[in-house]
């Protein structure tokens, strides 16, 4: 903010036009050089309230938004009432919260009347609240520019509000337009204008009077739009929900015995507490799911689920695949990913960094790993698989025992690898290294809610960014503890964390 006078004269002299937005609520001081910011979680009161920014400064642009808000007719009211925008936010961090038909409705015709009069809505003739209205719980704020006026109302019960909803002095020359419905207002006679009408529950209503001149073919149009979004209106509140599901998996034959450098996993069935830290991305579940845990789940604390898993036998890569290895692949396939961008980034002109021949591959992302998976005839391990893996017969809490302890594993935070067998005394009791730090591994199961996808990662890495919890998980992480990353693009999916292993099925 300091700087903001200096960076706002550079943008201009870039660009007119380029504004500054601001996540935060925006001191009053700083409108001069931002030209929007959010009001987040604006707390609205039952008589509607006002922006403070807005109010200061017009053409102030401030969005309504409270995402995690399954229903938007609060947002919509406070925005209509302010004459200000709301930020659409729909795919949450990955979670996907869908608008109900009846708040998209609402909000097409509110959208259509602020586009259609943005020079009153950022002019300087606001009246909140202008009027009382003879309906209980109906408010009316009236906005002016030259001889138009247009009165937005909003209606806060949860029941219609119907009948005379406001007067205004008739005046000639002037048309008067219910613009919610697209219909023109006739009083029938001079006097009083009467507005009757219905407003829908936790609804919004515009009323304009226009000089004549002012209703010509451009404004009729704009009539018959409203009038066709008014027809087109539904009342459906249903929340839409989305539900993640597995879309892809790889297979593997089955073998006899483990292959060279495998180890045996026997079958199993347990009830497996699996642990993430609560993010706004949630985990397995869908919005609705999530929204029920982060009522008695704090954000950013550790939340565990269980689940009965039946796992035949399968053989494990004693280690996380090399860089050796995938090199040998490459030489061996010929393969070259769709979209080379990152890959094996850490590699000099194509060629393992010296010493680091033993040390995890990283920079792949999921089709990547499937690519050796299927050219090693393995595939990937699906969390659960991992984990059972990982936490032995006695469903250890690290691959060790219980206990975090020195030269177990790689306890790095700096993002500096080691070696695959740098710690024996850290192996699991089925025989398997480096499961703990290092390097986050992939799994194979990728799901997706059509919006979407995401794989799960275990395992920890010897990375972890300070200075914020909003920040990815890192370090060493218990054998139940998983991180959900969300696929994007490989360019953006490969990275210096993230590494891999095998298993087959026996």
């Amino acid at each position: 903010m300091k700087n903001a006078p200096d960076f706002r004269e550079k943008l201009d002299n870039v660009k007119p036009g380029i504004v500054m937005e601001g996540e935060i609520a925006l001191p009053v001081e700083h409108v001069q050089t931002h030209h929007m910011s959010w009001a987040q979680w604006f707390k609205d009161s039952y008589v509607p309230g006002v922006y403070r920014n807005k109010w200061f400064e017009r053409c102030h642009m401030q969005h309504a938004i409270s995402r995690w808000s399954p229903v938007k007719s609060d947002q919509i009211q406070t925005a209509w009432m302010n004459g200000s925008g709301i930020l659409i936010w729909e795919n949450v961090f990955g979670q996907w919260l869908g608008w109900n038909e009846k708040d998209k409705g609402t909000y097409r015709i509110m959208k259509a009347i602020q586009h259609q009069f943005a020079d009153i809505f950022s002019g300087e003739s606001w009246t909140p609240l202008s009027q009382e209205s003879p309906l209980k719980g109906v408010f009316i704020n009236l906005w002016e520019k030259d001889k138009l006026k247009l009165w937005t109302l909003i209606n806060r019960n949860e029941f219609p509000a119907e009948g005379v909803m406001m007067e205004t002095d008739y005046q000639e020359g002037m048309h008067y337009f219910d613009l919610g419905s697209g219909q023109e207002i006739h009083s029938g006679k001079r006097g009083p204008v009467v507005v009757k009408g219905r407003i829908d529950p936790r609804g919004i209503a515009c009323i304009l009077s226009i000089p004549e001149k002012e209703t010509g073919s451009a404004f009729r149009n704009f009539i018959v739009r409203q009038n066709k979004n008014r027809l087109n209106r539904s009342g459906d509140i249903t929340i839409p929900v989305l539900n993640n599901r597995v879309i892809s998996k790889t297979g593997s034959v089955k073998y006899p015995v483990p292959m060279k450098s495998m180890v045996s996993i026997p079958a199993v069935s347990v009830n497996l507490t699996m642990e993430y830290n609560f993010r706004e991305c949630g985990a397995y579940g869908n919005m609705q799911e999530h929204l029920a845990i982060s009522a008695k789940q704090k954000l950013h604390s550790i939340c565990t689920i269980s689940k009965q898993v039946s796992i035949n036998r399968f053989a494990i890569d004693e280690t996380p695949v090399t860089n050796a290895q995938y090199q040998e692949f490459i030489k061996a396939s010929g393969y070259k990913p769709k979209y080379p961008e990152s890959f094996l980034k850490h590699w000099i002109n194509g060629k393992i960094p010296a010493g680091k021949e033993d040390h995890p591959v990283v920079y792949v992302d999921l089709i990547d790993a499937r690519a050796y998976a299927i050219w090693a005839g393995k595939r990937l391990p699906s969390e659960e698989e991992w984990q059972i893996a990982a936490q032995g017969p006695d469903g250890l809490m690290y691959p060790w025992g219980n206990e975090m302890e020195d030269n177990r594993c790689n306890r790095n935070t700096n993002g500096v690898t080691t070696a695959v067998k740098a710690f024996p005394q850290g192996v699991s009791a089925y025989g398997c290294y480096d499961m703990c730090g290092n390097t986050w591994e992939l799994t194979g199961n990728e799901y997706s809610d059509g919006r979407t996808r995401f794989v799960i990662l275990k395992g920890g890495s010897c990375f972890k960014a300070g200075g914020s919890v909003w920040y990815m998980d890192g370090g060493p992480q218990k054998n139940s503890f998983f991180a959900k990353m969300l696929l994007m693009w490989p360019g953006l999916d490969r990275c210096s964390t993230v590494g891999f292993r095998c298993i087959t099925d026996l």
